[in-house]
């Protein structure tokens, strides 16, 4: 894709992320955690990493962790005007030329283009999904909340906010014309609905949705969320299974059309992605395995969620389920 000469984008990347991208944050986070417990239990010996100078030192698995959420929190997210000095007391850098929208969690930092660092890609709810104890639960809501309105499509995820300059949300990977930003398809990531995303996004709210916003850890680090940020991000109901309730009802609604496609689908499967608004997309692999396994995923969370909160089990579903089919 994006190599025409004529257009020329040939040899061109049109979204480097040649920062520290926010999922792989989450990523590393995870395994540092990983490797705390295994200390803890006594599988491992070693306590952690030799740092260079100037620190020139063993740092500790779970000093890290807490090094990279602090961090984290304070280079990642975008906070709201009415956050915005707290955060830049804290040290925040903040490129107010480059910020589309506030309330939400950087795709990439230190990059390039700075510009870039300040789009709104749903990279940060695959991040939220693999370890969401690096998210203040307050600000993921919010993000949550603005991913669900600009980012969601019918079947698929759009990979770049509709209202970014460089949003394009036709791929065609046969166009041979010169517009650079859609020449043999280089708008690859700028806008087309990839559907893979969607189970990540939604297994995200699963969480954050649920569980009541509990934002002390950051506040002990002087990142205190704003009241506006707490009015944003309060969930509905009284308790956690009314909460859990709404959101698998919201999660429910979301993925009807991913159902009625499977079963109008010659492969009984998803699509790798959709064109704008759902459209059809040529150029997508019909159907594509990882479409299909993060939505499983996330079946398999809804079903733990409502076992451990609604005391449902998968054997009572499944009763339910074909009780429905019966009738």
């Amino acid at each position: 894709m994006g190599d025409s000469h004529k257009a020329g984008n040939a040899g061109q990347p049109a979204t480097p992320r040649d920062g520290a991208d926010i999922e792989l944050q989450a990523l590393l986070a995870s395994c540092i955690a990983w490797l705390d417990s295994l200390y803890d239990e006594g599988t491992i010996t070693v306590p952690g990493v030799t740092a260079p100078a100037p620190l020139d030192r063993i740092v500790a698995w779970g000093e890290w962790l807490g090094l990279l959420k602090r961090s984290f929190a304070l280079h990642m997210y975008v906070p709201l005007l009415s956050e915005q000095a707290v955060w830049e007391a804290a040290g925040a850098n903040l490129a107010l030329a480059h910020v589309q929208r506030r309330g939400i969690f950087k795709d990439t930092y230190g990059g390039a283009d700075p510009r870039a660092d300040y789009q709104f890609r749903p990279n940060q709810f695959v991040a939220m999904a693999i370890y969401p104890e690096l998210f203040n639960p307050v600000h993921a809501a919010i993000a949550l909340q603005q991913g669900l309105e600009h980012l969601a499509g019918p079947l698929g995820v759009r990979t770049l906010d509709p209202a970014d300059p460089a949003y394009r949300g036709d791929y065609d990977n046969g166009n041979d014309g010169t517009d650079k930003t859609v020449a043999h398809g280089w708008n690859y990531h700028q806008g087309p609905e990839w559907l893979w995303l969607a189970g990540h996004l939604y297994r995200a709210l699963l969480h954050f949705g649920t569980l009541r916003p509990d934002a002390s850890e950051w506040s002990a680090m002087g990142l205190v969320p704003s009241p506006e940020a707490l009015e944003l991000s309060a969930l509905p109901g009284d308790t956690q299974a009314d909460r859990l309730k709404h959101t698998l009802q919201v999660i429910n609604s979301r993925l009807l059309p991913a159902r009625v496609h499977i079963n109008s689908s010659s492969w009984a499967g998803l699509p790798e992605l959709t064109n704008r608004n759902g459209s059809k997309c040529n150029g997508s692999c019909p159907t594509q395995a990882w479409s299909a396994a993060t939505l499983l995923e996330l079946e398999h969370d809804m079903f733990k969620m409502r076992e451990s909160v609604l005391n449902r089990s998968l054997t009572m579903e499944m009763r339910a389920a074909c009780r429905i089919n019966d009738e």
